[in-house]
């Protein structure tokens, strides 16, 4: 007596019988950036010794990701935008970045701060 392996009948049963946090998880990784931008702000305005401002934001194109900052309180279109660079995967989900979303970056800052030491 041989049993038949039904793939699809096998994917329902797991499906079925995952805990609702099991499942929580899974849904919520699926909502999460494909890919993301660190986006550097300098306030129009500003003095030269202001403290630069950074972004993530979760869009595909470093000119999307500019043009998304003005979405966040506060940006205007005169202030200085430069995506510098993408972010990683492990970066969007421990941000727990979603698709278009723009949220502050603060450790872009010391990421920055510790690349230049390096030079």
């Amino acid at each position: 007596m041989s049993r038949h392996f039904d793939e699809e009948s096998h994917h329902r049963y797991r499906l079925e019988t995952e805990s609702p946090q099991t499942m929580q998880m899974i849904r919520s990784t699926l909502d999460f950036a494909a890919s993301g931008w660190v986006v550097e702000v300098n306030l129009a305005g500003a003095d030269a010794s202001a403290d630069p401002r950074f972004f993530a934001v979760g869009l595909a194109t470093a000119e999307e990701a500019t043009q998304a900052v003005l979405r966040y309180p506060g940006m205007m279109h005169e202030d200085e935008r430069i995506a510098i660079r993408p972010l990683s995967r492990e970066e969007i989900f421990s941000l727990g970045l979603r698709p278009q979303a723009v949220r502050p970056h603060r450790n872009a800052m010391r990421a920055r701060l510790v690349a230049a030491a390096r030079r």
